[in-house]
Protein backbone atom coordinates (compact mmCIF):
# COMPACT_ATOMS: atom_id res chain seq x y z
CA UNK A 1 0.00 0.00 0.00
CA UNK A 2 1.46 3.25 -1.09
CA UNK A 3 0.23 6.58 0.04
CA UNK A 4 0.06 8.83 -2.70
CA UNK A 5 1.66 12.50 -2.98
CA UNK A 6 -1.73 13.86 -3.00
CA UNK A 7 -3.09 12.02 0.23
CA UNK A 8 0.27 12.92 2.07
CA UNK A 9 -0.65 16.72 1.38
CA UNK A 10 -4.01 15.72 2.41
CA UNK A 11 -2.90 14.54 5.92
CA UNK A 12 -0.34 16.94 5.64
CA UNK A 13 -3.24 19.50 5.24
CA UNK A 14 -5.33 18.08 7.46
CA UNK A 15 -1.98 18.21 10.35
CA UNK A 16 -1.17 21.54 10.01
CA UNK A 17 -5.29 22.79 10.75
CA UNK A 18 -4.89 20.28 13.60
CA UNK A 19 -1.71 22.05 15.01
CA UNK A 20 -3.30 25.38 13.63
CA UNK A 21 -6.35 24.58 15.31
CA UNK A 22 -4.74 23.34 18.95
CA UNK A 23 -1.86 25.32 18.85
CA UNK A 24 -1.97 28.94 16.86
CA UNK A 25 -5.56 29.63 16.83
CA UNK A 26 -5.73 30.07 20.79
CA UNK A 27 -2.86 32.75 20.06
CA UNK A 28 -4.57 34.20 17.73
CA UNK A 29 -7.87 34.70 19.99
CA UNK A 30 -6.01 35.03 23.06
CA UNK A 31 -4.01 38.21 21.12
CA UNK A 32 -7.76 39.35 19.32
CA UNK A 33 -9.42 38.95 22.97
CA UNK A 34 -6.71 41.61 24.35
CA UNK A 35 -7.04 43.78 21.38
CA UNK A 36 -10.96 43.60 21.82
CA UNK A 37 -10.70 44.32 25.57
CA UNK A 38 -7.74 47.37 24.87
CA UNK A 39 -10.37 49.32 22.02
CA UNK A 40 -13.31 47.96 24.97
CA UNK A 41 -11.40 50.08 27.70
CA UNK A 42 -10.70 52.90 25.43
CA UNK A 43 -13.85 53.08 24.43
CA UNK A 44 -14.89 53.49 28.24
CA UNK A 45 -12.66 55.76 28.96
CA UNK A 46 -13.54 58.01 26.15
CA UNK A 47 -17.10 58.07 27.40
CA UNK A 48 -15.92 58.74 30.61
CA UNK A 49 -14.09 61.97 29.39
CA UNK A 50 -17.02 63.00 27.34
CA UNK A 51 -19.23 62.85 30.39
CA UNK A 52 -16.96 64.61 32.21
CA UNK A 53 -16.68 67.25 28.72
CA UNK A 54 -20.01 67.24 28.87
CA UNK A 55 -20.13 68.01 32.81
CA UNK A 56 -17.63 70.84 31.68
CA UNK A 57 -19.50 72.48 29.47
CA UNK A 58 -22.51 72.81 31.66
CA UNK A 59 -20.97 74.00 34.37
CA UNK A 60 -19.30 76.52 31.47
CA UNK A 61 -22.50 77.58 30.50
CA UNK A 62 -23.92 78.09 33.54
CA UNK A 63 -21.17 80.19 34.72
CA UNK A 64 -21.61 82.01 31.59
CA UNK A 65 -24.86 82.69 32.22
CA UNK A 66 -24.05 84.02 35.59
CA UNK A 67 -20.85 86.01 34.34
CA UNK A 68 -23.51 87.56 31.91
CA UNK A 69 -25.77 88.59 34.40
CA UNK A 70 -23.03 90.06 36.53
CA UNK A 71 -21.74 92.07 33.96
CA UNK A 72 -25.24 93.38 33.24
CA UNK A 73 -25.19 94.12 36.97
CA UNK A 74 -22.20 95.44 36.68
CA UNK A 75 -22.75 97.70 33.47
CA UNK A 76 -26.45 98.72 35.32
CA UNK A 77 -24.05 99.70 38.48
CA UNK A 78 -21.37 101.94 36.35
CA UNK A 79 -24.61 103.71 33.85
CA UNK A 80 -26.09 104.57 37.80
CA UNK A 81 -22.84 105.77 39.15
CA UNK A 82 -22.62 108.05 35.86
CA UNK A 83 -25.40 109.70 35.65
CA UNK A 84 -25.61 110.72 39.58
CA UNK A 85 -21.65 111.40 38.67
CA UNK A 86 -23.06 113.91 35.54
CA UNK A 87 -25.92 115.33 38.04
CA UNK A 88 -23.31 116.44 40.58
CA UNK A 89 -20.82 117.73 37.79
CA UNK A 90 -24.25 119.60 36.78
CA UNK A 91 -24.88 120.90 40.37
CA UNK A 92 -21.74 121.77 41.03
CA UNK A 93 -21.11 123.93 37.82
CA UNK A 94 -23.97 125.70 38.39
CA UNK A 95 -23.22 126.38 41.79
CA UNK A 96 -20.17 127.36 40.65
CA UNK A 97 -21.52 129.47 38.15
CA UNK A 98 -23.83 131.24 40.74
CA UNK A 99 -21.01 131.89 42.71
CA UNK A 100 -19.29 133.40 39.82
CA UNK A 101 -22.25 135.34 38.84
CA UNK A 102 -22.63 136.72 42.22
CA UNK A 103 -18.95 137.64 42.85
CA UNK A 104 -19.18 139.23 39.24
CA UNK A 105 -22.16 141.33 40.46
CA UNK A 106 -19.92 142.28 43.57
CA UNK A 107 -17.32 143.50 41.85
CA UNK A 108 -19.38 145.39 39.32
CA UNK A 109 -21.18 147.15 42.11
CA UNK A 110 -17.86 148.08 43.68
CA UNK A 111 -16.70 149.51 40.76
CA UNK A 112 -19.90 151.35 39.55
CA UNK A 113 -19.92 152.48 43.41
CA UNK A 114 -16.12 154.13 42.93
CA UNK A 115 -16.89 155.71 39.25
CA UNK A 116 -19.99 157.21 40.78
CA UNK A 117 -17.87 158.77 43.93
CA UNK A 118 -15.05 159.74 41.15
CA UNK A 119 -17.81 161.33 38.99
CA UNK A 120 -19.18 162.91 42.12
CA UNK A 121 -16.16 164.27 43.33
CA UNK A 122 -15.09 165.63 39.55
CA UNK A 123 -18.28 166.98 39.41
CA UNK A 124 -18.11 169.04 43.17
CA UNK A 125 -14.64 170.12 41.76
CA UNK A 126 -15.82 171.40 38.49
CA UNK A 127 -18.88 173.25 40.29
CA UNK A 128 -16.62 174.49 43.15
CA UNK A 129 -13.87 175.52 40.59
CA UNK A 130 -17.01 177.19 38.58
CA UNK A 131 -18.66 179.18 41.68
CA UNK A 132 -15.43 180.72 42.91
CA UNK A 133 -14.85 182.26 39.50
CA UNK A 134 -18.36 183.34 39.33
CA UNK A 135 -17.90 184.60 43.30
CA UNK A 136 -14.25 186.19 42.33
CA UNK A 137 -15.73 187.63 39.30
CA UNK A 138 -18.23 189.89 41.48
CA UNK A 139 -15.68 190.01 43.85
CA UNK A 140 -18.01 188.96 46.81
CA UNK A 141 -16.72 187.46 50.21
CA UNK A 142 -16.78 183.63 50.94
CA UNK A 143 -14.78 181.99 53.34
CA UNK A 144 -11.56 180.54 51.21
CA UNK A 145 -12.61 177.31 53.30
CA UNK A 146 -15.66 176.66 50.96
CA UNK A 147 -14.65 172.60 50.24
CA UNK A 148 -16.13 169.97 48.56
CA UNK A 149 -17.82 168.21 51.62
CA UNK A 150 -19.60 171.80 51.90
CA UNK A 151 -20.76 171.06 48.61
CA UNK A 152 -21.87 167.75 49.38
CA UNK A 153 -23.84 168.92 51.96
CA UNK A 154 -25.61 171.35 50.13
CA UNK A 155 -26.42 168.97 47.13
Amino acid sequence: MSISVEMTVVFSFIGFCFLFAKKIYPLITKGLDAHIDSVKNQIKEAEDLKAKASEALQLAYSRKDETIKIIQENERVTSEKIQRMYEENEQALNALRTRQEIALENQLKAEFQKQKEKLIDRIADLVVNKLTEKIESRECKIPTNFTKEDLRKLI
